[in-house]
């Protein structure tokens, strides 16, 4: 709550301010936000960080969604954190169970609504139609990589305590360097993965013969038939199904690989990845 004055100057620069220094190409966007949050009401929304659970999932400045995804984060931790205390196990698993059901909604409404990739661009937009079952801006849509990140602080805190892992590595140093080369091998794969190898999941599209049939225009494929879809920025086309696994996986992928990162140099296995993560000014010798 600490950034709602902030939020109050970024709205107040926006709706006052901003508008008396022209249309400029940014400047329209600001001016048509800062109208929205006058005529909708959308003010109490912003500063209460609410607007995810509206229809129109709009906020007076535009950033300020992702504030909202981490405030309703923050504020059901403590029922983790109580559950845990009250035993690991329940703790452990409502993390999981909260973070599989943010998994399924993405997929499920991918699905459905036969949803765009992404890091891909639908022409027209359709944002109006699936606002309500939205998989991008919605808290419930991204917590998946919050509880992962969660279950990876869990297990951080456990092996500062215990030292298993560490423990394990030095009796079994051969078996126990290869399980962190390992490790190492399926954090670094993923964390590239999950960018340019999943989102390519893709077919080329024929742009030569693209112009022929108008209805490519409306995220079809050049078989109306089909169910594969493209990307006309891009030329890149996918299935539903191909595109759903993207949806609803990449931001747990990505911080489980994230995660092992983090466990891997808090155990003392970063080597020099440690090293350069670690690094600041002070280490700096002349």
């Amino acid at each position: 709550m600490r950034l709602v004055p902030v939020i109050l100057l970024g709205i107040w620069l926006q709706v006052a301010i901003l508008p008396l220094f022209g249309q400029g190409l940014g400047q329209i966007t600001s001016n048509i936000m800062g109208a929205a949050c006058i005529a909708d009401n959308m003010f109490a929304k912003t500063i209460f960080f609410v607007m995810a659970f509206y229809d129109e999932g709009a906020v007076c400045l535009g950033q300020v969604w992702y504030l909202g995804c981490e405030f309703w984060y923050a504020a059901i931790f403590p029922l983790n954190a109580a559950l845990y205390g009250v035993h690991k196990a329940l703790g452990v698993t409502f993390t999981v169970l909260l973070s599989i059901g943010s998994i399924s909604w993405c997929w499920y409404q991918s699905i459905i609504h036969n949803t765009t990739p992404y890091q891909q661009l639908r022409l027209p937009p359709v944002t109006e139609q699936d606002m309500a079952n939205d998989t991008y801006t919605r808290p419930w849509a991204r917590y998946d990589a919050y509880g992962v990140g969660i279950l990876f602080g869990w297990l951080i805190l456990a092996e500062r305590k215990g030292n298993g892992f560490k423990n394990f590595v030095k009796k079994n140093k051969i078996v126990g360097y290869m399980v962190v080369i390992a490790l190492w091998f399926v954090s670094l794969f993923l964390l590239y993965f999950t960018i340019f190898g999943f989102s390519g999941w893709c077919f080329l599209v024929d742009f030569e013969n693209l112009w022929d049939k108008r209805i490519d225009l409306y995220y079809e494929s050049l078989d109306p038939t089909s169910s594969i879809k493209w990307d006309y920025i891009t030329g890149c086309s996918s299935t539903n199904d191909s595109s759903a696994a993207w949806n609803a996986l990449h931001r747990a992928v990505w911080a489980f690989a994230l995660g092992l990162l983090i466990f891997l140099c808090d155990s003392g296995f970063g080597f020099t990845i440690n090293s350069f993560l670690s690094f600041t000014v002070r280490k700096l010798r002349i």
